[in-house]
C-alpha cells in the first residue's frame, strides 16, 4: 500500500476564493480528504467586496477541495508582534499558543 503525502495549501483567502470559483465554473474539484489542510492569512485586500463569511468559505473549501471544514484554518499575526494566532478547528476563535 502506498502512503499518500499530506497537502498543505497556504495563502490569502481571496486566492482560494478565486481558485474555487474557477474550479466550480469548470465543473472541477479535488479529493484531498483528511490529508489536506488549507491555512489562510492576510485578509481579502482589494477583494474586500467579495468577502464571504468564514463559515461559507470553509464550506466552499470542503465542497470543492474535499477537505473537512475543520482542516481549513485562518491565521492572524503581525511581524512586529512576533506572534501568531490560529483559528480553532471548530472555526470559532483565534487562539494564541
Amino acid at each position: 500500500m502506498t502512503k499518500q503525502k499530506k497537502v498543505r495549501l497556504s495563502g490569502p483567502p481571496f486566492m482560494f476564493f478565486l481558485v474555487t470559483n474557477a474550479l466550480q465554473t469548470d465543473g472541477e474539484s479535488f479529493d484531498f480528504g483528511v490529508r489536506g489542510t488549507v491555512s489562510t492569512g492576510g485578509g481579502w485586500k482589494i477583494y474586500e467586496g467579495k468577502r464571504i463569511l468564514h463559515a461559507d468559505f470553509r464550506e466552499r473549501v470542503e465542497n470543492v477541495l474535499d477537505m473537512p471544514e475543520r482542516r481549513c484554518l485562518d491565521l492572524y499575526g503581525m511581524y512586529e508582534g512576533n506572534g501568531w494566532m490560529w483559528q480553532c478547528p471548530e472555526g470559532h476563535y483565534l487562539h494564541a499558543p
